[in-house]
This record gives C-alpha cells, structure tokens and sequence, in this order.
C-alpha cells in the first residue's frame, strides 16, 4: 500500500498542508483530481492552502489507495517556526559640538556650513 505523509508548512508566508509521497503517477492522479490541490516548484511538492483544507473529504478520498499519515498536523503549527523580526526605527544621536578647529578645517575643505 501507498504511503502518503500530511505535513503543515509555510508556501509564500501562508500556512498550507503540504502533501509528501513518492513518485507515482495515479497517486498524483488522485491529487490533481481534488480542487484546489496545488503544485509549488520551490518545495517540488503538492499542497493544499490551510484554511480550505478538509482533512475529513480529503480522508474519504483516498482511505482506500493509501495509508495517510496526519499526525504531523496535529503535533505543531508552521507558524511556531517563523521568527518576526523587530524593525527598530533610526534615530540619530546628538551630535556633539565640534571644537573651533576642526570646524574651520571642515569649512575650508567645504565639507560643512559653519553653523
């Protein structure tokens, strides 16, 4: 019998279930026939967008030609594994007042306007 994996992922920063399987050409079939089954190029895998995900349906179809592992979808979700980063925002420092010298060296060069 077929075995056919049910893992949670992120595709495009969405959450998705993602199917994992080997290769085999009625199994793909049998995907390709439930809507809104989808293929992504970057993870070379078929899932399915989480919120439209129907594990009952999906179960029903496919109880009789594979053995169907979920029990990774139970375990965790995709997005415990993200890590947001913190956009802190620029703020510059005071500057500090420069000595006399340096500040006519800076004019005469014409780095700075004598303020």
């Amino acid at each position: 019998m077929k075995n056919l994996r049910l893992l949670p992922d992120l595709h495009r920063q969405q959450k998705i279930v993602r199917l994992d399987f080997a290769f085999d050409r009625e199994l793909i079939a049998l995907v390709k026939s439930q809507k809104r089954a989808r293929w992504s190029q970057t993870q070379q895998s078929w899932y399915f967008p989480a919120k439209e995900f129907q594990l009952d349906v999906f179960y029903q179809t496919f109880e009789d030609s594979v053995l169907i592992d979920y029990s990774q979808l139970k375990k965790h979700s995709p997005v415990n594994h993200i890590i947001k980063k913190k956009i802190i925002p620029y703020e510059p420092k005071s500057i500090p007042r420069l000595s006399s010298l340096y500040r006519e060296q800076l004019v005469l060069k014409r780095y700075s306007k004598i303020q």
